[in-house]
């Protein structure tokens, strides 16, 4: 059928109006020359097709007829090579019908009509199906011609609303080529969903900004690389891919990631962020460090996330059996399947876990799959011990993985598993060597030493736990040290007037250490900024007057005294309590300071699982994808799911099986 369609286009070429030009072959318009770079790399349908739109023109404005002779001819041979090799190919088809459209006896220089237009919001899968069906209408071309050709009309399907985009997105392309679609619709489409992240942000207080870096291992059919990603996490927990920085070619310096990092903060605005967030490897925490020295008043902090992850990598090179094993049964194809026969005689369905990168606290649950699958043989290579002693980290890992975690649940979780060691290590039921104890609770003062006590930020950790309305007069504000067995999270009683201090239920270095770092380190960096840019509540203060009347508000909050003494429901989140409070006399101080501290989101994960993203799209089977074309797919799936108008409530997650409330 497609070689009697030919045959009838050769025909329809030989008769074209004698008003049109027809000049030498060689003098002709029509040069049918293919691309063999692109012919070996994409294969003769999307090369023709490439070389049809150069030559003729992009079916989707109208292809013009503007001469006659050998040269338009030529269309007939390059169309019949290409069905040699791909006969039921629906592309090469629809160009031999969209060409035999045109009507011999019109004028010169007509065109066919352009292609109906895909409404905004269907579904660009339905533009592809239609360019692969064939329609049953058929249409004379030409009262000369007995026989008829088929035209094929894409239909126009009913636009599909998302209900969580209250704005129209760019219309889908009419053109199913996967080159179209990277080069033209993808581009621009991702462009549009950027600037509407910006025009958002802008309207934003107390933003989160975070990055890391991740490399793509590479493989034979694999590209080979490292992208930066930029994220902003607003104080709803909504959270925008920024930017994704291919840096593969470029010298990965503190200077090169900050110059980055400074150009999206001033786009947005410098006033409007919050803090800093990364992990702690060398260049990304001088890339950090450069970027807070830029605004004193942006706080710089440290991934908690990747800090207890690192604590877990160490802790698990003092018990080294259960790495050994698992890469022993990966790298052994004869002893997986031995091991998979033994697996199914005992009724075990599933196997060994791995050990992996991009998601934290795996050797936790790696080992959790030894003792699954190894039931006789556990006690040998004492995997039992192992768990035991990862879990609590593991556990503290995924509730700090959640966008809604703050710095007071940093500080909450890093004391419940300081609490569960200690108790652990008081009965050593697992019989642990004590040179083995002596490891591990170095391993764990050290890290939460370097983050909790001596981070960045100061006790912005400590504080955040106190502004937290539930737990203002709470022990562990009172003892924290590392591994103190007597920590818990219960509320004192006594409220006696005697002067500021004596009738705050925590002790009174702490008291001063909150004082200090809200009147000395936030209340100073806010007044770092220009008068233009201070916050609406400390505009006419003065320094001194304002951190006196911060200290007082401070000692009613914690006494429970008036305004302070509003009710918090077990659901409520202490943001929306303090939100409240923002326009009190008697609290906006206090409450402008919480509000920015609860905003901040704690963790780095937004990046992680950009590149867990990053992964699934960059498969053996799409290998030649450039990273910004990933970072576009990715913004532009995002932004489908964002709503401006409906923002998400945080979630309050206190109680967990860390800690015990009394």
């Amino acid at each position: 059928m497609a070689f009697d369609k030919l045959n009838l286009l050769k025909a329809q070429r030989e008769r074209l109006p004698a008003s049109l030009p027809n000049p030498p072959a060689q003098q002709s318009s029509y040069q049918w020359q293919i691309d063999q770079d692109f012919l070996s790399d994409e294969g003769i349908v999307a090369a023709t097709n490439q070389m049809l739109e150069r030559v003729i023109g992009m079916r989707a404005g109208g292809i013009t007829i503007r001469e006659r002779g050998r040269g338009i001819s030529g269309v007939v041979e390059v169309l019949n090579a290409a069905l040699q090799e791909e006969p039921k190919n629906a592309i090469i088809h629809k160009w031999i019908d969209d060409i035999m459209e045109i009507d011999v006896d019109q004028a010169p220089g007509a065109a066919i009509p352009a292609r109906q237009p895909v409404q905004k919001g269907s579904s660009l899968s339905g533009t592809m199906d239609a360019a692969h069906k064939k329609s049953k209408t058929k249409k004379a071309v030409n009262p000369n011609v007995k026989e008829s050709t088929p035209k094929v009309t894409p239909p126009v399907k009913t636009p599909v609303s998302h209900p969580a985009v209250k704005t129209s997105v760019p219309a889908p392309p009419s053109d199913p080529f996967s080159y179209v679609l990277r080069d033209n619709h993808i581009p621009a489409t991702a462009s549009w969903v950027r600037k509407k992240q910006m025009e958002y942000l802008k309207t934003q207080w107390n933003l989160t900004s975070t990055y890391d870096v991740s490399r793509f291992k590479g493989s034979r059919t694999m590209k080979r690389g490292s992208i930066y990603t930029f994220h902003v996490t607003d104080s709803h927990r909504r959270t925008f891919l920024i930017e994704g920085d291919e840096s593969s070619a470029v010298s990965h310096t503190g200077e090169y990631i900050s110059s980055i990092h400074q150009r999206i903060i001033k786009e947005i605005g410098p006033d409007r962020f919050v803090a800093l967030l990364s992990d702690n490897a060398g260049n990304t925490r001088k890339g950090r460090e450069l970027t807070a020295e830029a605004w004193l008043h942006i706080f710089n902090l440290q991934d908690a996330v990747h800090e207890q992850q690192l604590t877990i990598l160490e802790i698990t090179n003092t018990i080294e059996t259960v790495r050994r094993l698992l890469q022993f049964f990966h790298h052994s194809t004869a002893a997986t399947n031995r091991f998979r026969t033994t697996l199914d005689k005992l009724g075990i369905s599933r196997g060994l876990g791995t050990i992996g990168n991009t998601r934290f606290a795996t050797v936790y649950y790696a080992c959790n799959s030894v003792l699954r699958c190894l039931p006789a043989l556990y006690e040998l290579i004492g995997v039992d011990k192992l768990v035991n002693v990862l879990r609590p980290f593991a556990f503290s890992i995924k509730c700090l993985e959640s966008a809604h975690s703050t710095p007071a649940d940093v500080f909450i979780y890093w004391f419940g598993v300081m609490s569960e060691y200690e108790e652990m290590f008081s009965s050593n039921s697992d019989e642990l060597k004590k040179k083995t104890i002596s490891d591990i609770c170095a391993i764990i003062n050290r890290r939460y030493i370097g983050m909790i006590k001596e981070g960045p930020s100061g006790d912005i950790y400590i504080t955040s736990l106190f502004l937290e309305p539930r737990y203002r007069d709470a022990a562990a504000l009172n003892q924290p040290d590392p591994l103190r067995r007597t920590f818990t999270l219960r509320r004192k009683t006594g409220n006696d007037d005697e002067d500021l201090l004596s009738s705050i239920p925590i002790r009174r270095e702490t008291f001063l250490r909150i004082g200090k770092f809200l009147c000395g380190v936030l209340l100073r960096r806010e007044f770092s900024r220009s008068v233009s840019a201070l916050p609406e509540v400390l505009n006419g203060l003065q320094p001194e007057f304002a951190s006196a009347d911060l200290t007082r508000q401070l000692s009613a909050y914690a006494k429970r005294d008036y305004p302070f003494n509003l009710p918090i429901a077990d659901s409520e989140c202490p943001l929306t309590w303090w939100r409240k409070l923002q326009h009190h006399s008697q609290a906006s101080l206090l409450a402008h300071c919480a509000v920015k501290l609860l905003s901040i989101c704690a963790n780095s994960m937004a990046d992680e699982r950009t590149m867990s993203k990053v992964t699934k799209l960059n498969s053996h089977v799409r290998n030649r994808q450039e990273v910004q074309t990933l970072v576009d797919m990715i913004q532009i799936a995002s932004y489908t799911t964002f709503d401006p108008e409906v923002p998400e409530t945080p979630i309050v997650m206190r109680q967990g099986a860390l800690i015990v409330f009394m």
